[in-house]
């Protein structure tokens, strides 16, 4: 069962911790090397810890005891601030996100980040504005619902290093450019997607209430005219159709499910479908299912939700 828990956060965590994790995934796969695609896969840490650790990938594996992975680079500070500014100049900005420099440099933004130790201090130090935010129309809302996708899609808490696009939405620096920190980001998500939510529908007002007021406001504007006998007469007749009529169900919740409780149902019913046992992917959507129509009376609560993947939620309709 997924649960959005968060794992101890890496302050916590010491070197000898993240270095005997090192030796064992190496001793997994029964090599003297490992590359950081190989420890995304099968260690217990992001690798985006062991460079501000240790600076590096490779002084990581070397405290480790481990074989470099990487080539020697030889390209210098120099020539990679050459290009950034190159690349600042071509697009008439003093900032630029490592998306768009991965489209117009010549080297990879990764190479920035080993040297300089982040995308921000690479900036500061071409003399660039480090200015934070990278979404600003992106509502914090949209971050938190994309997390939550990506989250369920990996069956576990994501790292810093999951959140690259088009897997998400949303890259990893969005996030901590917009939160703060990659931690803030997710203790703010846990706080928001574990909040209560009370949905409580406004009471429609009644028939005769409607009816009412415009024959107030006709009586007080078109007094003693014979179009208020008739505005009155009409308005009567609708009131004694509608009378007849069977009663209007009156729902004390929205039908809409809210982000928040769409996670508590699915995190309830272990991410699968109560009817067919299939769990996410591209081709088979989970949904929020109501157990007693919303039709026939049934509210949006956590009692009457279920999750049902899309070919049984079609399968069954409005049959219960």
């Amino acid at each position: 069962m997924i649960k959005f828990e968060l794992e101890p956060d890496i302050k916590n965590i010491t070197d000898d911790q993240l270095i005997a994790d090192l030796i064992q995934v190496a001793s997994q796969l029964k090599s003297n090397s490992l590359t950081q695609k190989e420890y995304k896969k099968y260690g217990k840490f992001g690798d985006s810890i062991f460079w501000h650790r240790f600076g590096s990938w490779s002084k990581a594996l070397a405290k480790a005891g481990l074989n470099k992975s990487r080539k020697k680079i030889t390209i210098k500070n120099e020539e990679l601030i050459e290009d950034i500014l190159r690349v600042a100049a071509e697009l008439k900005t003093d900032s630029i996100t490592r998306k768009k420099y991965d489209s117009h440099g010549k080297f990879n933004s990764d190479t920035f980040r080993m040297r300089f130790g982040s995308w921000i201090k690479t900036k500061e130090t071409a003399g660039l504005s480090s200015k934070r935010r990278e979404n600003p129309s992106t509502s914090d809302e949209d971050y938190f619902k994309n997390l939550e996708e990506v989250w369920i899609k990996l069956g576990r808490q994501p790292h810093f290093s999951d959140m690259k696009i088009p897997f998400s939405k949303y890259s990893g620096s969005g996030y901590y450019a917009n939160f703060g920190g990659w931690r803030k980001a997710l203790e703010c998500f846990i706080e928001y997607i574990n909040k209560e939510e009370t949905s409580v529908v406004p009471t429609e007002p009644s028939i005769t209430a409607i009816s009412e007021s415009p024959r107030k406001v006709i009586n007080e504007s078109m007094a003693k005219s014979e179009q208020v006998n008739t505005t009155i007469e009409k308005l009567t007749r609708i009131e004694k159709t509608k009378s007849a009529q069977k009663p209007i169900i009156e729902h004390k919740t929205k039908r809409a499910v809210s982000d928040r409780l769409r996670y508590r149902v699915m995190r309830r019913d272990e991410f699968r479908c109560q009817r067919c046992g299939r769990t996410w992917s591209s081709d088979n959507i989970l949904e929020i299912d109501h157990i007693s129509a919303w039709s026939k009376g049934g509210e949006t609560t956590f009692e009457n939700l279920r999750t049902l993947c899309s070919s049984c939620n079609r399968g069954k309709g409005n049959l219960e």
